[in-house]
């Protein structure tokens, strides 16, 4: 694996939250047989500060979570696609929504009206920055490209030099940082938020989701090995070549983990989901931990994972609806 220097500009605060108990946490499970939900197929989140959220569903759906009532969002007319994902909302009120062909919907939730960028392709990744910067990992046909949209204007980044787009995230000083099926690299933001040319290969390894810790050291699950792999400050790559039992499975004819989304705790520990169970697995940097879902822990996996801003921890599933591992009322 080819490695080049990658500086970070800029590290989380210094203060860490104290660690996460997960011993009293609990597993809550919202599908169609509890909530208002139509499907079982999760695909993304979006939390809002007073513990609310966005959730979107495939057959295509957009739903408000509040103190675990669902609300379904009605949608423009001739949505044809069934993944909405890279959901992200402006100071606004307006929600951004990918995987719509040809189109980047903006729900605006004080109105609820809808409106619509259009594009030249089907945007599967999206991501926002501070300055109001859209990402847009794109397919166009048979071909792949990574795109931004400011200011109204529409421009490429990149036309299928690297194939698929897996994933995105935005550095803590502001770059971006985008893995493709034939690596890895960094798009550094200008001073008016914009993206220039990517300056850095980080890896020439496919990673399908990153995360950063307050120590500026970046984590990855990889397609190749689908394993958990950190880089540090200094370039250096770990693979991580383990996790809990209960995340074990057959692939392939072979026991193995199979990593695929995480999220980095502010205690800096990693969880991540893997695709084969419904539950997830805690890393402190040397010993793993699982919390399996009862009753579904051997049902087809976890396609997303993300912290909310209450610590729970929330799990998108195709088959079993939304799993949420949540501190328990006292």
């Amino acid at each position: 694996m080819r490695c080049v220097f990658f500086f970070l500009y800029f590290f989380i605060g210094s203060h860490l939250l104290s660690a996460q108990n997960f011993n009293a946490y609990e597993w809550v499970v919202f599908d169609t047989t509890n909530s208002g939900l139509e499907s079982n197929y999760i695909v993304d989140f979006y939390f809002l500060e007073d513990g609310s959220a966005y959730v979107s569903t495939s057959p295509a759906g957009l739903y408000f979570y509040r103190d675990g009532r669902f609300s379904k969002v009605k949608l423009p007319e001739n949505i044809s696609y069934n993944w909405l994902t890279g959901l992200t909302m402006d100071s606004e009120g307006n929600l951004y929504i990918s995987g719509s062909p040809n189109d980047v919907l903006i729900y605006n939730t004080i109105r609820e009206s809808w409106e619509r960028i259009e594009i030249p392709g089907f945007a599967m990744h999206m991501l926002r920055n501070e300055a109001g910067v859209l990402l847009l990992g794109m397919h166009l046909g048979h071909t792949v490209g990574l795109y931004q949209y400011a200011g109204g204007v529409l421009t490429e980044l990149e036309s299928n030099r690297y194939q698929d787009v897996m994933g995105m995230i935005l550095a803590p000083n502001g770059d971006a940082v985008v893995g493709f099926r034939g690596g890895f690299y960094r798009y550094p933001m200008q001073p008016d938020g914009t993206y220039g040319p990517s300056t850095d290969e980080i890896s020439d390894m496919a990673f399908y989701d990153f995360g950063f810790d307050s120590g500026g050291t970046l984590w990855a699950t990889s397609f190749i090995t689908l394993q958990l792999h950190s880089r540090d400050s200094l370039g250096h790559w770990t693979m991580y070549d383990g996790g809990p039992e209960a995340l074990k499975t057959d692939w392939n004819g072979e026991r193995k983990y199979i990593a695929h989304k995480l999220v980095v705790l502010p205690d800096d520990r990693i969880v991540i989901g893997v695709q084969t169970h419904c539950g997830i697995g805690v890393f402190d940097g040397k010993n793993w931990q699982a919390y399996m879902v009862p009753g579904l822990e051997d049902r087809f996996g976890i396609q997303e994972v993300k912290l909310a801003p209450d610590g729970s921890i929330w799990c998108a599933t195709p088959y079993s609806g939304l799993l949420i591992f949540r501190p328990q009322a006292r």
